[in-house]
């Protein structure tokens, strides 16, 4: 029982690192093509 109980707290880690990471992702490319007709 407690190994399920830790078990389903990492995934719930694991899946909410993944969908920051997705979120960071999008909004440094989004930064890029915003900023790249400036700097360049």
């Amino acid at each position: 029982m407690r190994s399920d109980s830790s078990v389903r707290l990492i995934r719930t880690c694991v899946d909410m690192d993944q969908a920051a990471f997705s979120q960071i992702g999008f909004n440094h490319i989004v930064g890029l093509v915003l900023v790249n007709p400036f700097t360049v």
